[in-house]
C-alpha cells in the first residue's frame, strides 16, 4: 500500500506542465521516491512469497544491482564535479 500511495504524485507530476510548475530540482527531489517505492515493492514481494519460491530473490538481487550501479554512478559524477574553489575529490 506504502507503494502505491509513494506512486500517485509521480504520476500526477509525471506531465511537462507539472514539471515546469514544481521547477526541475524540486521535481527531481520529488522523483527519488521512486526509490523508496522499488525497496517496497520488492519487501512485498519477498514477505508475500513461499520458501520453494526463488522468483522474489531474483527480483530483489536484481533490484539490488542496480541500485549499486546507479549509486556508482552518482558516486562517479560527484567525484568529477568541481568543489568550490576549482579543487576536484579524487
Amino acid at each position: 500500500m506504502t507503494a502505491l500511495v509513494l506512486m500517485i504524485p509521480l504520476a500526477a507530476t509525471s506531465t511537462a506542465g507539472a514539471i515546469r510548475r514544481l521547477g526541475g530540482a524540486r521535481w527531481r527531489w520529488l522523483h527519488r521516491l521512486v526509490y523508496v517505492t522499488g525497496v517496497c515493492a520488492v519487501l512485498h514481494y519477498l514477505w508475500l512469497a513461499k520458501k520453494a519460491n526463488p522468483a522474489p530473490y531474483y527480483y530483489a538481487a536484481a533490484f539490488i544491482v542496480l541500485m549499486a550501479i546507479r549509486a556508482w554512478d552518482w558516486s562517479r559524477r560527484a567525484s568529477k564535479s568541481p568543489l568550490p574553489g576549482g579543487e576536484r575529490v579524487g
